[in-house]
């Protein structure tokens, strides 16, 4: 079951206000009003930290697609078909923006997309144009990308919700990551440094992102948050900027914990005072936190305080479970390798009704982090768990889903970001299976004159539905009646039945039409010799003096009388 969104539809006068609208906003929150005095030669000293191995194999030329995808294929600018499963794919080119536009700009799609392992520099210098640009895009995947060097913006979303930005190098630009009026991204695993406007990371106008394990080092400002609320912001290294994290008015519900701020110049900021700076129980490293850890417990035991502005110390918010130590370790370029996947079920399908369904994905790792799976479409199914190497991660599909196609996606993450996907598609058909009988009773014979005759059967299904029960010749003479897996189906035979032969049919039937029929045949004989009347039979018992002769009639009528099966 594939996702699908809405496209904004804008005209041409719109666009260029919102244009206008967007630029001056940024460029009013973002325009250079304190000097950098960072010293960028130290950032040798984490263990170049903007150096991603990519493997580039074509220079190409500036790349717009508005939502014209199949030109682009026809063209040779990208592969795919645009789905969950096989998205369009541009990768492994170096384009030069030539100072004229983005390198790679998309706008208006809701296909599924894929820019990766490219190489995206000298985008012209504007407030909308960028390495790489979003424009009223959504289901993007932006992976493994170097967008360094450009004018102004490394990489742009602007009004584009649900895209997934993962292990970019975004440096020696004004802006790293724009965020404008683009919400539900994943931000995740990029490095950021060197950039020289008020913020690397900027969010303007933008909710419910997740912003998570990225490497802010040598920035102007780290994060910027403006009109932008529920966000998430965990677990990012931000080191030796000037600030480290500013949130400007208009911000609510924003969390931000297990950060590590070191050695920032300017560490934290908060305009508004409406966001939280830790979980409730877990805030974030802050290495001018002056307070102490009497009971050894890793947070301090006194808040750490948040001031208004750097012309304000007025103090508007508090980290109220700060850490004694940073929680992430020193970026370096470390694993560079995705999680490998040893074992992965195929696609299925099963009848409506089934029960006990499971997945089973098994993964190895240098470093395994977390996984989670999702259905797609439908939500997050198991959160963010942690996995060990050659463990299986086992999912059981919940009973009773309808008729219909559902995608079922596990990722497993590393410690360093990397990552890999896998999905399985889960079909439910309708029940095409007929009932099953596995009770039924034998033909049999009785003579004329029986009592107490009953036919029995029990059948099983997924879905049991109705029984019938026919006596030919007669018509339905039980039912239709529901029946449950496993239980008996009774029918007394009327007694009087005349000498003849008597067939029963059942029939039992599911939700679906499917059945299945079963015939029984019941014969009624006269007794053998006519009958004797009851009168003779006393007759020659008082005459035979109730001995042998009396003994041997008595015998005889007994076995006329019995039931010949």
């Amino acid at each position: 079951m594939k996702m699908r969104r809405k496209v904004i539809q804008m005209k041409s006068s719109a666009k260029s206000k919102i244009i206008i609208l967007i630029s001056l906003g940024i460029l009013f929150v973002l325009s250079p009003i304190i000097n950098n005095s960072l010293n960028f030669n130290a950032l040798n000293s984490i263990n170049n930290l903007n150096d991603v191995n990519l493997t580039p194999s074509k220079i190409s030329g500036r790349i717009h697609i508005d939502n014209n995808w199949t030109d682009a294929k026809a063209a040779g600018i990208c592969t795919g078909d645009g789905t969950y499963s096989d998205p369009y794919v541009i990768e492994d080119l170096v384009i030069d923006g030539g100072g004229s536009g983005s390198c790679i700009w998309i706008e208006n799609s809701i296909v599924y997309f894929k820019i990766q392992n490219c190489r995206l520099y000298n985008a012209i210098h504007s407030s909308y144009a960028a390495g790489i640009n979003l424009w009223n895009a959504s289901n993007g995947y932006v992976i493994d990308n170097q967008a360094n060097d450009n004018g102004y913006i490394g990489i742009n979303l602007i009004i584009s919700n649900n895209n997934t930005i993962l292990r970019n190098d975004a440096c020696s630009q004004g802006i790293g990551i724009a965020l404008q009026m683009s919400h539900n991204n994943l931000i995740k695993g990029n490095i950021f440094n060197k950039n020289s406007a008020d913020a690397s990371l900027a969010s303007v106008g933008s909710d419910n992102n997740t912003i998570l394990e990225n490497s802010l080092n040598f920035n102007r400002r780290g994060i910027m948050l403006w009109f932008s609320s529920d966000n998430n912001v965990s677990r990012n290294f931000l080191n030796f900027n000037y600030n480290g994290i500013w949130i400007y008015e208009g911000c609510r519900r924003n969390t931000i914990y297990l950060n590590c701020l070191n050695n920032n110049s300017l560490t934290a900021f908060d305009e508004g005072g409406w966001s939280h700076w830790d979980n409730g129980s877990i805030g974030n490293y802050w290495s001018d936190y002056t307070g102490v850890d009497s009971d050894e417990n890793g947070i301090g035991d006194t808040p750490y305080n948040i001031t208004r502005s750097m012309y304000n110390s007025a103090v508007t918010n508090q980290d109220n479970f700060p850490l004694m130590e940073c929680p992430l370790p020193v970026p370096v370029q470390g694993d560079m390798e995705d999680p490998i996947k040893s074992n992965a079920p195929s696609d299925f399908t099963v009848e409506y009704g089934y029960t006990g369904q499971s997945l089973s994905w098994t993964a190895t790792d240098a470093n395994p982090d977390t996984y989670w799976i999702e259905l797609i479409g439908i939500a997050i199914v198991v959160a963010s768990t942690p996995w060990s190497n050659n463990t299986p991660v086992v999912y059981n599909i919940p009973d009773g889903f309808s008729v219909g196609s559902y995608i079922y996606t596990v990722t497993f993450t590393d410690d360093y970001g990397n990552f890999i996907t896998d999905s399985v598609d889960f079909t439910v058909v309708e029940d095409t299976t007929n009932p099953v009988i596995t009770v039924s009773p034998n033909n049999f014979t009785v003579e004329v004159g029986y009592t107490e005759q009953s036919l029995s059967w029990t059948a099983t299904d997924l879905n049991p539905d109705n029984y019938t029960i026919e006596l030919q010749g007669t018509g339905i003479v039980a039912g239709p009646t529901e029946w449950t897996i496993g239980n008996a189906i009774n029918y007394s035979i009327p007694n009087g039945f005349s000498p003849g032969v008597y067939i029963y049919t059942v029939n039992f039937t599911d939700d679906f039409g499917n059945s299945i029929s079963n015939k029984v045949t019941v014969t009624i004989k006269a007794i053998s010799g006519g009958a004797i009347p009851f009168e003779l039979i006393i007759i020659a018992l008082v005459i035979g003096g109730g001995g042998v002769i009396g003994v041997a009639t008595l015998l005889l009528i007994i076995r006329k009388r019995k039931r010949i099966e």
